[in-house]
This record gives structure tokens, sequence and C-alpha cells, in this order.
């Protein structure tokens, strides 16, 4: 009786399975051709057009953050406080765990500003510094993009190329250059070589983000965003990584935020001590 049972088991089991795996390929085709559908029909400039309607663009935003940061074999976890002015200034505070605070950092569209509570000093830059300590293609428009999760805004748009990933929009683009309005270099600093953004096909947020030179394969910056919540009427990856790769630097910070909020308006406090002594790096 028993091999007579295991035989219609068999029987009933493996057309059920073969069902169920027709409907879940049949529904996975369905939604691609659903989300297949404005791309046919408008082309990448619909996309980019929802990318940018969605974007978090608040006058000024606060939040807490825990960060774990890790850089070769060396790592550092600690936590913070973020406060913004679009398009003006980006703030920091960074503490241990359960303790002070041990630096505290402003940039601006070209200053950067460092305090060290540690070691009792302090720097202050142009903006170009970040470019030639941390990477050719850092400004303050990147990293704000970076921390609100949006896309580079003083960048040209019409040479996207749209198609669909893993159920996400893609949009790639080669030899991005700066519009003419921004200052542009000889140097080619202000081209990004190539960059691909890929959005949440429903709410057309960025879930990833990659900028790579061309020249040197293995330089890249990377920025996967997850976990979304709604605060202000924007929608806010709460969870996200990034990854920086250039020439022998390999780089991932992890950040966490809480307590997101869009206030009126905001303070960005930098005093520095007059016991303190100036630095260069």
């Amino acid at each position: 009786m028993k091999p007579c049972k295991t035989y219609i088991s068999k029987l009933i089991l493996y057309p059920l399975i073969f069902v169920l795996f027709s409907i879940l390929l049949a529904s996975c085709g369905s939604y691609r051709k659903v989300i297949k559908e404005p791309l046919k029909l408008y082309g990448s400039e619909y996309l980019l057009e929802q990318m940018k309607e969605n974007e978090v663009r608040p006058d000024f935003l606060t939040s807490r953050f825990s960060a774990e940061i890790r850089k070769e074999n060396k790592q550092m976890s600690f936590n913070g406080q973020l406060r913004l002015k679009t398009d003006s200034i980006i703030w920091l505070t960074m503490s241990p765990a359960l303790g002070l605070e041990i630096g505290r950092l402003i940039i601006t569209t070209d200053s950067v500003k460092w305090l060290s509570r540690l070691e009792s000093n302090y720097m202050i830059n142009d903006i170009n510094w970040l470019n030639e300590v941390i990477h050719p293609f850092i400004d303050f428009d990147l990293i704000q993009a970076l921390i609100l999760g949006n896309d580079l805004s003083y960048y040209e748009n019409s040479m996207f190329r749209g198609s669909i990933e893993n159920h996400e929009y893609k949009l790639t683009i080669n030899q991005r250059r700066k519009l003419k309005k921004k200052a542009r270099s000889d140097d080619g600093s202000d081209i990004i070589p190539l960059q691909q953004i890929w959005l949440d096909p429903e709410t057309y947020r960025i879930k990833k983000v990659m900028i790579k030179d061309l020249k040197d394969k293995g330089a890249r910056i990377e920025a996967v965003y997850d976990n979304f919540v709604e605060s202000g009427n924007y929608l806010f990856s709460t969870k996200r990584i990034y990854e920086l790769q250039e020439k022998s630097t390999n780089l991932t910070l992890k950040l966490s935020f809480t307590r997101i909020e869009i206030p009126e308006s905001n303070n960005f406090p930098f005093t520095i001590p007059e016991k303190y002594r100036p630095v260069r790096n």
C-alpha cells in the first residue's frame, strides 16, 4: 500500500507544482508588461519627469542617524544629527554610541568646515578640497543628492536611456555634463562618464544609483536605498548603503535614519573655541 500512496501523492503534487509555477511565471510576465507600458508609450522622458516629481525637496530637513563606516580592515560606528537647508548647507554632528560629540561638519556650496572635539582642532577648506581627498566627482550637489536620495540637480538630462531590469526602471547616461549655468572645468571633472539609476516602478523613488569612471573601471560611487517612510509628504529612505571605490580606496558607509522631520526653519551652529588650532587635513 505504501508505494501506491506515494505514487498517488506524486500524481497530485507534480501537477500542483506545475500549475503554481505557471501562475508565477504568468504574473511576472504580466507585471513586466504593466511597467513596460509607460516606457513604451512615453519613453525615457516620462521616467525622468516622474523621478523629478517625486524627489525629496524640502526647504529644511532634520534627522538623527546611526552609522557604520568601513575602510579596508578598519571599522567605526557612531551616531549623529543631520540638518540640511536645500541647495545651501549640510550640517552634521558625530558622537560615539553613548558619548559626547566628537566632531562637527558643515558643507556649503563653496566650503568645508570640520571641528574636532577629540583633537581640539578645526579645518576650513574650499569645497574643491573634497575632489582632492575623496573623489573627483564629489561636490555639494552630489552629496546633497546622495543624502536626499535624489538625482543630481545641475547636470544635463537629455541623453538618458530607459529600460527595465529586475522589475525596476533603469536609466543610463554616458558623458553627462554640467549645465552651462554652472561653472565648467577644463580638466573634465564636470563630466560624469557613466551614471545608472534604478527607480521603483510604483513610487519612482531612486532605489539605487551608480556613477562609474570608464577610464578606471574600479572607480565608482554607489548608493542603495531601502525602507522608505513618509515624512512631510515625501518618501524618505531610512536605510541606505554607500560604497566608494577609487584607486586603492574602498569605503563602505551604512546609515539608518530616525526622527525625520521637515521643520519650517533651522540653525547650523559652528563656533570655534579660542584654544583650537587650525589644520590643513
